[in-house]
């Protein structure tokens, strides 16, 4: 059964609707049944604005025709008396659609809040959850993050050692040539010594073997000129024998023999 405002409206709109034939009349009957409650709150509202325009104009041809009388006091009293019957049930359903529209605004935040009551464990886990991911994948970066500083770190004492080993190494390799350099500083003037000593003996040995070179080319030349003594006492031996043949033959006894050679 339709609530008593209700019926109260469709007699108002109806009887509204068939005063005012090329306005309201015209339009196409909307059921309220057929809309939800802010359809309804909105429609009550455009209602009750249709109405008081409706009224103006009413009122407005109504006061134009009173006018054209005689005694028109009366007939203005009778228009504005309807316009203000008009305006007040324009006023009575703007009122309600504003009801309707609370109401409809208020089971609307109920039914969220409901909704949000009722969403709220699995919102909540959702959260949760999402949170505990944000953890842990926090936590990974974290992890990662550190790892890659003490990779980092690792990598930079590695290239800090390194780099105190290759100074060290330069280090000892300069003081070790500064050693050599300063030994052989030192040694200088010992080594001068033995290279001046050992350029004497050189000098001394080339010396000698001058000297026995030179004692061999004149034992060489004595003994050449030796065997050209003997060669020419052997020639002139033999040119004697030939000259002495004969006597041999004669006297064999005095030239022939032993000390023959030698006369």
């Amino acid at each position: 059964m339709l609530p008593a405002w209700l019926l109260a409206l469709g007699v108002v709109v109806s009887h509204w609707a068939c005063a005012q034939p090329h306005d309201i009349a015209a339009e196409k009957p909307i059921s309220l049944d057929s809309l939800d409650s802010l359809g309804k709150a909105r429609l009550l509202q455009d209602r009750a604005s249709a109405m008081k325009a409706q009224a103006e104009r009413q009122f407005a041809s109504e006061q134009s025709e009173c006018y054209k009388k005689i005694l028109p006091n009366s007939c203005l009293e009778s228009a504005g008396q309807k316009k203000r019957e008009l305006l007040k049930e324009a006023n009575n359903l703007a009122k309600r659609g504003r009801e309707e529209e609370r109401e409809f605004r208020r089971r609307e935040r109920e039914a969220k809040e409901a909704q949000r009551a009722a969403d709220a464990p699995h919102i909540e886990a959702e959260e949760n959850a999402r949170t505990q991911k944000n953890r842990q994948e926090q936590a990974t970066q974290d992890a990662q993050r550190e790892t890659k500083l003490a990779q980092e770190a690792m990598d930079a004492e590695k290239r800090r050692a390194k780099v105190q080993a290759e100074a060290a190494a330069r280090d000892k390799k300069r003081q070790e040539q500064a050693r050599k350099d300063s030994e052989n500083e030192r040694l200088r003037p010992a080594r001068i010594k033995a290279w001046e000593e050992r350029q004497r003996e050189i000098a001394e040995h080339a010396a000698k073997v001058d000297e026995r070179i030179k004692s061999k080319a004149e034992d060489r030349k004595r003994r050449e000129a030796d065997e050209a003594a003997r060669r020419v006492a052997k020639e002139e031996a033999k040119r004697d024998v030939a000259r002495n043949g004969f006597l041999c033959q004669l006297w064999p006894a005095r030239y022939c023999g032993p000390e023959s050679g030698s006369k």
